[in-house]
C-alpha cells in the first residue's frame, strides 16, 4: 500500500535491517553456522582450531 514506509527485517543479532525475510533468514546463518566472522550468537569469538600440540 502507498503511503507506508517499507517494511525491513531487523536482524536481532547485528541490527542489520534486510528487505525480505529471506535476506534476513539468510544472512543471520553467519551468526550460528561457523560463518567467516567467528562470531557466535552471544557475539564472542571462539576458537575454533584445535589447541596447540603439547611439548
Amino acid at each position: 500500500p502507498q503511503g507506508q514506509p517499507p517494511e525491513t527485517h531487523e536482524c536481532s543479532i547485528c541490527h542489520r535491517t534486510f528487505p525480505t525475510g529471506q535476506a534476513l533468514g539468510g544472512h543471520k546463518r553467519c551468526h550460528y553456522d561457523g560463518g567467516s566472522s567467528g562470531v557466535t550468537q552471544t557475539g564472542v569469538e571462539q576458537e575454533v582450531e584445535s589447541p596447540l600440540p603439547a611439548k
